[in-house]
């Protein structure tokens, strides 16, 4: 992590760049893993091109439903994906937007993932975006798997 409003992960899976790229981009394999641990994802409309919108709802017992959306802003199949990211409120208003850039490059037998997100509105809303993503990238190694 750089600083306050910057987000950076890496992590290395046991896949091919396409196949990890995939994960993020079809509906059948990122239901499978979106989200924390403890999520499930009821609602997930994904328009996979540049310019395309996306929206989950995420769902848990102790969160309820939670709905993130945003628009790809660069598809580049194996290699880079970015996209924005935005939660709807309760009011239905949507919060503050971060922008998301998502590399993979073949690492061994492997993949390694960088993920970037930025620009947070200070430390505390990055690290709570961090643990839900070291969660969700537990998920994504089982969907792999």
């Amino acid at each position: 992590m750089s600083n306050d409003q910057v987000l950076t992960i890496e992590r290395t899976f046991k896949a091919s760049p396409e196949a990890l790229f995939d994960a993020w981009t079809d509906p059948e394999i990122l239901s499978q893993w979106w989200g924390p641990e403890d999520v499930s994802i009821p609602v997930l409309d994904l328009d996979v091109k540049e310019g395309g919108a996306w929206t989950t709802t995420m769902f848990s017992d102790q969160m309820g439903n939670k709905i993130v959306s945003g628009i790809y802003k660069t598809i580049e199949r194996p290699n880079r994906l970015v996209f924005t990211w935005g939660w709807t409120g309760e009011d239905g208003s949507r919060g503050h937007e971060t922008e998301i850039e998502v590399l993979f490059e073949k690492s061994g037998d492997g993949t390694k993932m960088t993920m970037h997100q930025q620009k947070f509105c200070d430390a505390t809303d990055r690290d709570n975006h961090y643990m839900g993503w070291v969660s969700s990238f537990n998920c994504l190694e089982e969907a792999l798997a």
